[in-house]
């Protein structure tokens, strides 16, 4: 992978799994209600309801992860995000058992120690990273 050779080993690995069957908007997307009128529902109901319609699914699930990439992470914002100044993040889409997605992303933070510089600060005895 490229940004692996260029920026070094990633910072955090995240996994992401939005409650699609439980969030009113994915809900909303699903229905064929236009007005959104939030109630809630029984668990059988939203499975069916996501179920039968996967594109509802996939806008919310897009819209979620937008959102993510935005505020959480803070790419193209003027605010830091909430693991750091972000330097890169990639991520693959897969789909879980129940046909619902979910993200793995890898995420780069810039000026943060390597995973061998964490090693080498635990390793030495003498280290003020080890004692804190």
């Amino acid at each position: 992978m490229v940004l692996i050779s260029y920026l070094g080993a990633p910072s955090w690995f995240i996994t992401f799994a939005p409650a699609d069957n439980k969030h009113l908007m994915c809900l909303y997307y699903a229905d064929t209600k236009e007005i959104f009128s939030p109630e809630i529902r029984a668990d059988n109901e939203c499975f069916n309801l996501i179920s039968r319609n996967p594109v509802a699914g996939a806008r919310f699930f897009h819209f979620i992860v937008q959102m993510f990439i935005k505020h959480v992470l803070g790419v193209d914002q003027d605010h830091t995000g909430l693991y750091g100044d972000t330097s890169a993040y990639y991520g693959t889409v897969e789909q879980q058992g129940r046909l619902t997605l979910h993200l793995h992303l890898l995420l780069w933070i810039a000026g943060s120690l390597s995973p061998q510089e964490i090693r080498d600060r635990i390793m030495d005895v003498n280290s003020d990273f080890k004692r804190r």
